[in-house]
Order: structure tokens, then C-alpha cells, then sequence
């Protein structure tokens, strides 16, 4: 079994190598809490991240990671990915409660955020697809919400407006543990 591994380990690197050369200068924390700082090759489809430090690379499977994150300069944005279940999300909403995404496969070129990604949110320990946010997480937030409901005219059958609402909440949870301090 662990030859196996070790074997579909190798597949996965050399698929990884031949489709891209995209390498970012970032920060892997692996499950066992050490850190690894180099550049970082991330393919999603396959949940599978190269290191290479110096002349050393590694490579780390979503089971192997908590957290990574590096700096896209084509986007201008610093990404950080969460490793839940064995899977690798990138965090698109930080909070107390996260919303995350995958993409829809193998990523060629960039593409637009709503067509080539799956979207999530983390609640109550559990990924929820974003298509479950009214029977999920709607019914529990929504009278902290009710003025910026109306305010903002949110409908949250929509998927834009879900990610809105998990925004106001967590800006207003945010602000009471200001205050509260």
C-alpha cells in the first residue's frame, strides 16, 4: 500500500510539473506544525503542493498541510489555503466563519471567479457547499443581520449576496469583540 502511495505521489509531481511553471514565494505550515518557507507550486486538482527550498524539493499532499500561503502577482493578492478533511481550499473570506473555494478543475490561465470555482463555507467544524447557505447557515444569522439585510437589499438565494451576509456577520462579530474589549 505505501509503495502504491509513494508511486501515484510521483504521478501527481511529474503531472504537476509538466502543466505549469507557476511558482510563488510563500509559507507552508505543515500538520505537524513546522514551517517551510520557499517557493511554492500549488496544483488544485490534484490537492498537491511542491516546495523547493535551495536545491530540496518536497512534495505535500493536503494531508500533510494545515495551512499555506503565498503572494500571486498577476492578481496582486496575497492567497491563503486551509487543509480541511484532506482537502486544500483557498480562503476567499477570512473569519469566524470562512468562506472558501476549489476550483472546478485543472486551472488553465485565470479564470473568472464565478465560473471556475466551487464555493464553500466552514460551520459548525463542517465545509458546506455556498448553494447551502439558506437551510444552513441563513436561519442562524439572519436577526443579527436583519438591518443590513434591508440596508443592502441582500436575497440570500444568491450567491454573491450568501458571501455578502457571511461578511457583515463576521465584521459584526469582529466589532463587538472590539468593543467588548
Amino acid at each position: 500500500m505505501r509503495i502504491l502511495g509513494l508511486a501515484v505521489c510521483n504521478l501527481l509531481f511529474f503531472c504537476a510539473l509538466g502543466q505549469s511553471d507557476e511558482w510563488y514565494s510563500g509559507a507552508v505550515v505543515t500538520s505537524d506544525g513546522s514551517v517551510l518557507a520557499g517557493e511554492i507550486f500549488y496544483h488544485p486538482g490534484h490537492d498537491l503542493l511542491i516546495v523547493k527550498r535551495e536545491d530540496n524539493r518536497q512534495v505535500l499532499l493536503a494531508n500533510s498541510v494545515k495551512s499555506f500561503r503565498f503572494y500571486d502577482p498577476t492578481d496582486n493578492i496575497n492567497r491563503k489555503f486551509l487543509s480541511i478533511d484532506n482537502k486544500l481550499y483557498e480562503v476567499v473570506v477570512a473569519g469566524e466563519i470562512p468562506v472558501l473555494r476549489k476550483a472546478k478543475g485543472v486551472l488553465k490561465d485565470h479564470p473568472s471567479d464565478s465560473d471556475g470555482y466551487h464555493y464553500y463555507f466552514f460551520y459548525n467544524y463542517s465545509v458546506e457547499k455556498l448553494s447551502k447557505f439558506r437551510a444552513v447557515l441563513y436561519p442562524a444569522i439572519r436577526f443579527q443581520l436583519a438591518e443590513k439585510e434591508k440596508e443592502f437589499n441582500l436575497d440570500p438565494n444568491l450567491p454573491g449576496d450568501a458571501i455578502r451576509y457571511i461578511q457583515l456577520f463576521n465584521s459584526t462579530l469582529k466589532n463587538r469583540l472590539i468593543a467588548g474589549r
